[in-house]
């Protein structure tokens, strides 16, 4: 019997200080997951920035290589030299 009652105490007093500590626990641990969540969102962030950024840098160089291309093609043509004398509109 005296094991029991002692048993008894020794659960209950177990009881009473994890409700006790959860009490003064659980903001400690809500604090550090939305802490670690705020980080996690952070990093994310960052990354899919960085890639936007990556991405828009790679959209703004197009054009510029398109321009570049289209002058390599223009120069290379064969052009005609014109003259003093050579006149587009004739005289009448």
């Amino acid at each position: 019997m005296k094991r029991s009652h002692f048993f008894s105490f020794v659960l209950a007093a177990v009881a009473l200080s994890a409700a006790f500590a959860w009490r003064y626990v659980e903001p400690a641990v809500t604090m550090v997951v939305s802490t670690a969540r705020a980080f996690k969102n952070l990093v994310l962030d960052g990354f899919a920035l960085a890639a936007n950024a990556q991405a828009d840098k790679e959209r703004s160089v197009l054009p510029f290589v398109q321009a570049k291309a289209f002058k390599a093609r223009k120069d290379k043509r064969d052009r005609p030299e014109v003259s003093s004398s050579w006149r587009l509109v004739p005289s009448t």
